[in-house]
């Protein structure tokens, strides 16, 4: 029966160390240990008396009963009230002192203690009954404390002082009846169950700080029992061992015996794993029922949460992992925007739950509210009773408020443990990021389904305005071919007359009268020029612009048109030269006529746009093909409208003041006509300094010559 003391003893001393051990900073774990430690001690005493007895032991048996309880007090008045009022603080005092200093007062409580044939029995003392009136007082104020607390408790706090009650009554009954009202009346023999009988208080105790997080300590409580038993099974094995040793040698446990005890406790030990394994198991199944690995779940939350943008399928990802893992019968949540509930999602529940915004706003004010924490008349627990909820979470991030989000009770009845309570709410934080994601993503979809919407209606505005354009166009085209036809007949006939005229078909005609006729002429030239251009632009956006091939030396092309306008450059006082960079030359096939207005053009324009100096032609040549350059001294391109210069109708406003009538399409055109070539159009130019213009054209242009031109040739060389 000793050996059951000593157990008592580490029983209450590993209570102690497991609750100390959880917040060693926190008033209400220290004086909690303080009492089973005091027990630990207690039982010690009672245990070593056995062994040894002696009267300090006596006493101190007798002083740590009663220090006992005043211990308990103080941890319980912390607990409830979290305070020590000063009438009780000096009561405490008062109970503590009396029950353990009158033990130790001498020979007033216990006088000696008497060997009556090998029985040790105590001589009390005068005062040994102000003690038992004091342990009485203090037994009866300590239970009838605890009923009234238990009494006026509610949920979680009143579940865990029901087990509190429960232990402390069967110790503290066991205890008083063995340890005093036993021994008044005679029978001695059953002090030992006094020490004993705190297992009742241990054992409610632990199973109090498992299931009912009795000062957050499930985890820890659980490994302690589990070494707790691993411990008393191995000093059971080492004790059964000496005994058979012992019965089976008929001797006394000598040496011998103690090396064989030892060899079948190591055999123990080589199986430890094994036992400890299905130690563990069993523990876990009764105080761990259900459990699960916290970073596991966390992980699995985060991947669950993260793998989707669409709410209602993270929502269901998260209710099976809670149910799985925490047995949670249901979750509610509500999101928000602008202040607004915009939808309530009810998982578990079977039925359609609304929770209306005034709810919803009066758990957003605080992160976590737990039922188990909110006073009766709290508005806040007849909210999480109305939606079926032990738990309730704020769902925001730094800049976002998403909503609430409510936890339904766990279908095994058990209380939220602190440690799920953590898990949840990192699961909160997660949750509120992942809701404001799929929000927004919900909202670019949104706005991307109506972006769409409004590009398919703008889009067939477009198409209706474009045929329209279209067919304007097309209209355009057609006047401008029949008006330019139409002009271009009426100045043939002009330019006839006007050079019948100047031949004098008519008479002879003055100095003045020539030159006004020379003048009409080289305008009405002009015209005809700029109503072709006219017409080739139209050719050229209507698909019907041809060329016709032929194989020319380039050098022969600029010859002609230099040759053409060196006497207009000259009345201007330019200079107009051509030079031919030395080198082999060699035909190719392109459009001689049109080539050749790309030519003339550059050449007037820089006549136009040139006060002095001069104007050089260059023919040039590499290993691609053929350069022409034509460069002058004139007035430049300003940097700004360079970029614009081979659009139609586009002009410089340099050259607007120089030549207000020009039309702006010879680039254009020009830029056309070599890219017909497969050749490119370039130029360099600073304002005030000059411009160089010119195109490159390959050795093949791309161009099949002429039929029409190949019957020409052959007709003259016939004719030679």
């Amino acid at each position: 029966m000793n050996f059951i003391t000593l157990f008592a003893g580490c029983a209450n001393l590993v209570l102690g160390l497991v609750v100390l051990l959880k917040n060693p900073k926190k008033v209400v774990n220290i004086t909690f240990a303080l009492f089973p430690a005091t027990m630990a001690l207690w039982a010690f005493a009672n245990f070593y008396f056995a062994l040894s007895p002696s009267l300090f032991l006596e006493r101190s048996f007798y002083a740590l009963g009663g220090l006992v309880m005043p211990l308990f007090l103080l941890w319980l008045y912390i607990f409830i009230e979290g305070r020590i009022r000063l009438s009780v603080g000096i009561m405490l005092i008062v109970s503590a002192f009396l029950l353990y200093g009158l033990p130790h007062a001498g020979s007033l409580t216990i006088a000696d203690l008497v060997n009556k044939n090998g029985i040790y029995e105590k001589e009390l003392g005068p005062l040994f009954n102000v003690y038992v009136v004091a342990f009485f007082a203090n037994f009866s104020f300590l239970y009838w404390k605890l009923i009234r607390e238990f009494r006026k408790a509610e949920r979680l706090k009143k579940a865990q002082l029901r087990y509190i009650l429960m232990g402390a009554a069967l110790f503290g009954i066991v205890s008083l009846f063995t340890s005093i009202i036993l021994p008044m009346t005679g029978f001695k023999g059953y002090l030992a169950y006094d020490a004993q009988s705190s297992l009742f208080f241990v054992g409610f105790a632990s199973y109090t700080l498992i299931k009912h997080r009795l000062l957050d300590a499930r985890f820890i409580a659980s490994k302690a029992v589990q070494y707790l038993v691993l411990t008393t099974m191995i000093l059971l094995v080492g004790f059964i061992a000496g005994i058979l040793i012992q019965y089976t040698s008929g001797r006394m446990i000598d040496l011998a015996i103690i090396i064989s005890t030892a060899v079948v406790t190591a055999v123990f030990f080589y199986v430890f794993e094994y036992v400890h394994k299905v130690i563990e198991e069993a523990t876990n199944s009764v105080f761990l029922k259900n459990d699960y690995q916290t970073q596991m779940l966390i992980e699995e939350i985060g991947e669950d949460i993260t793998s989707s943008m669409l709410i209602h399928e993270i929502l269901f990802k998260v209710y099976e992992v809670l149910e799985k893992s925490m047995k949670t019968s249901h979750i509610l949540v509500a999101t928000t925007r602008e202040g607004k509930i915009t939808e309530t999602y009810a998982i578990g529940y079977g039925k359609l739950i609304k929770i209306s915004l005034e709810e919803a706003r009066n758990l957003w004010g605080q992160p976590v509210i737990d039922e188990y924490e909110l006073e009766k008349d709290d508005h806040r627990l007849e909210i999480l009773k109305k939606y079926d909820s032990g738990l309730s979470f704020c769902l925001k991030t730094h800049s976002y408020l998403g909503g609430v989000f409510l936890i339904g009770h766990k279908k095994t009845g058990e209380p939220y443990t602190t440690r799920d309570i953590e898990v949840l709410e990192i699961l909160a934080k997660q949750l509120s990021i992942a809701i404001q994601n799929a929000m927004q993503y919900e909202q670019t979809c949104h706005f991307a389904e109506n972006l769409q919407e409004k590009v398919n209606q703008s889009t067939e505005k477009l198409v209706k305005v474009n045929k329209h354009l279209k067919d304007l166009d097309k209209a355009k085209d057609q006047f401008l071919s029949m008006a330019s036809h139409q002009l271009r007949t009426l100045l043939t006939t002009i330019k006839g007359y006007l050079h019948m005229l100047v031949e004098g078909d008519f008479g002879e005609l003055d100095t003045t009268q020539m030159e006004a006729i020379r003048e009409a002429y080289v305008n009405s030239d002009r015209m005809e020029r700029l109503i072709d251009d006219l017409l080739n632009i139209s050719r050229i956006e209507t698909n019907k612009f041809f060329m016709q091939g032929v194989p020319m030396d380039l050098a022969e092309i600029a010859a002609e048109e230099v040759a053409h306008l060196r006497e207009r450059a000259e009345s201007r006082g330019l200079y107009l030269k051509l030079s031919v960079v030395a080198g082999k030359r060699k035909n190719i096939i392109v459009d001689k006529l049109k080539l050749g207005q790309v030519v003339s053009n550059l050449i007037e324009n820089s006549i136009f746009y040139t006060r002095e100096g001069g104007i050089e032609v260059i023919i040039d040549r590499d290993d691609d093909g053929m350069i022409l350059k034509v460069k002058d001294t004139g007035i430049g391109i300003p940097i700004d409208q360079q970029k614009h210069l081979f659009s139609k109708f586009f002009r410089g406003t340099n050259a607007q003041q120089v030549r207000p009538d020009g039309s702006g399409l010879g680039l254009f055109l020009g830029r056309k006509i070599i890219e017909g070539h497969s050749g490119k159009m370039f130029f360099e130019s600073e304002p005030g300094h000059g411009a160089t213009f010119g195109f490159s054209l390959p050795w093949q242009t791309g161009m099949e010559e002429s039929a029409n031109i190949k019957k020409m040739d052959s007709y003259l060389k016939a004719g030679k």
